[in-house]
């Protein structure tokens, strides 16, 4: 069995608990498409069956994916931690877990800043990408919850451009994405394709950082100033 800090695992009763909260944050688009119109309109205990139905149906796939997935990222997770910590200056905590859910294509729980969702529906390049990715809004989230600086212990750092832009950079632009199994490109992902203009920009703030924390007070102010960004 490999051993990782982060801990792989599969729960139907905690998908359908927060299915409700990722449709109305995200919207249906972050629902694998394969399942939309099957969990659409139910909830509560219905909701919570058809899950369970749906893990049965999925097992032997989801099973694969979950072992291949710790694998691969078990080859990059001390690494990774000495980059993003080069990086941010902060030691993060990997001790996170990570849920196998066929419906929830990805989604960090930042609310609680311990577990993702990713679906293993995804092709295994992609989830090569989605895990760290999902992992690193958890711990940009420990950044400002944590930190004694008060340009990092900032609630404004948390608002979801400057949550999905940085990690992007995070993700892309720097060595973490030379460790990546994956043929994902920056130019590939939907959020970078729909705000060029505002990810330019924040580009420029990345490359002439002094450091994290400056980095971010720019990227805030930048953010605030930004109008109009789609999600």
């Amino acid at each position: 069995m490999t051993k990782t800090k982060v801990n792989f695992k599969t729960s139907p009763l905690e998908e359908a608990k927060i299915i409700p909260r990722v449709v109305q944050l995200l919207g249906e688009r972050i629902i694998a498409e394969s399942y939309r119109k099957r969990i659409r309109s139910i909830s509560g205990r219905v909701l919570a069956k058809e899950i369970t139905l749906i893990h049965k149906e999925q097992k032997r796939e989801m099973n694969k994916k979950r072992c291949d997935t710790e694998i691969e990222w078990s080859k990059i997770e001390k690494e990774y931690s000495r980059l993003f910590q080069n990086l941010t200056g902060y030691k993060p905590s990997l001790n996170k877990d990570c849920y196998f859910s066929p419906t929830i294509l990805g989604f960090a729980d930042v609310s609680s800043g311990k577990r993702v969702f990713v679906s293993p529906t995804l092709s295994q390049d992609h989830l090569n990408y989605v895990i760290p990715h999902e992992i690193t809004h958890l711990l940009y989230r420990d950044i400002l919850a944590n930190s004694n600086d008060p340009i990092l212990n900032n609630p404004k750092g948390m608002a979801f451009p400057l949550m999905e832009g940085i990690d992007h950079l995070i993700i892309f632009k720097s060595p973490i994405y030379n460790l990546l199994n994956t043929s994902l490109r920056y130019e590939d992902i939907g959020f970078i394709k729909r705000n060029p203009k505002f990810m330019s920009q924040m580009e420029k703030l990345w490359i002439y950082r002094r450091n994290f924390a400056d980095f971010l007070k720019k990227a805030i102010n930048l953010a605030e100033k930004t109008k109009d960004i789609i999600p």
